[in-house]
């Protein structure tokens, strides 16, 4: 693998250049052709092309033990550069280049990758959306990301947002003072004042740490006005949602900030503040 990798740098010194995306296609003796690109912050050096071939094959080999598809021996590898910059522009910087610490971490993710799959690190992305949980997606460490879609979004949740979004939200139950639910009329308002929160399923260990557990009820102690969000209202498939902040006494006897959403009459939580 040092030979190719250091006659793939010679090409690129030669020409001024640096690979900071790259592929790395392996045949098997069965013809079997298995690939991966390889993103990296800056150049890509000898040892970081060596690192990346080998841990890409000990990858392969290792989910082929643990039960995968089996692969015969590897005969023939390539390197295809998808990525070129030239050479002053990844130069390191003098102040605020990343650390040792920050290298081994780089390396360890890459490691990782290379032995459990592309989709075992994964990392948050900002793709846009109206709902919380819809604005950020997660793609493998040092992969594309994906394209970022563009707005507007009415409904939008103003800064700042909840620092725990759930993915699964947790349901609730809203009540008023007189144990009745609380819902969002057609006209966008409260049907009555919010007074007691109930969790009503076994949530994320988020809630938990919150004061938040399932089968109990927490007192409101304040609230906003609720957000609608008409999604599609032109289409039959269209939807009605509305958001609703909330501030809670825990059970630590803390005070919590919530966001919920409400679903044809049903509440979640989107998020918890911090």
């Amino acid at each position: 693998a040092r030979p190719l990798a250091e006659q793939l740098h010679a090409m690129l010194v030669e020409r001024g250049l640096v690979c900071t995306r790259l592929r790395i296609v392996a045949r098997t003796e069965g013809g079997e052709e298995m690939e991966r690109t390889w993103r990296h912050d800056g150049a890509l050096t000898v040892a970081d092309v060596v690192d990346r071939i080998r841990w890409q094959c000990d990858g392969w080999i290792t989910r082929a033990r643990l039960g995968g598809p089996a692969t015969g021996a590897i005969t023939r590898i390539g390197l295809h550069p998808l990525q070129l910059a030239p050479a002053g522009e990844n130069a390191p910087a003098l102040w605020g280049s990343a650390g040792e610490a920050a290298q081994r971490a780089s390396r360890a993710l890459a490691r990782a990758q290379g032995l459990a799959g592309e989709e075992a690190v994964q990392v948050p992305a900002l793709v846009g959306g109206r709902l919380l949980a819809d604005e950020v997606a997660l793609v493998p460490w040092r992969s594309e990301k994906p394209e970022r879609r563009e707005g507007p979004w009415p409904g939008t949740l103003p800064r700042p947002v909840p620092a725990t979004v759930f993915r699964e939200r947790p349901s609730v139950r809203l009540e008023d003072a007189a144990g009745e639910p609380v819902v969002v009329t057609a006209r966008g308002l409260l049907s009555s004042a919010p007074a007691r929160l109930q969790v009503l399923a076994p949530g994320a260990s988020a809630l938990q740490r919150a004061g938040l557990r399932a089968g109990s009820g927490y007192p409101v102690l304040a609230h906003g006005a609720p957000t609608v969000l008409d999604e599609r209202w032109w289409t039959p498939g269209g939807t009605r949602a509305a958001r609703l902040q909330l501030v809670v006494r825990a059970a630590s006897a803390e005070e919590t900030a919530v966001l919920a959403l409400s679903r044809t009459g049903d509440w979640t939580l989107e998020g918890l503040y911090d």
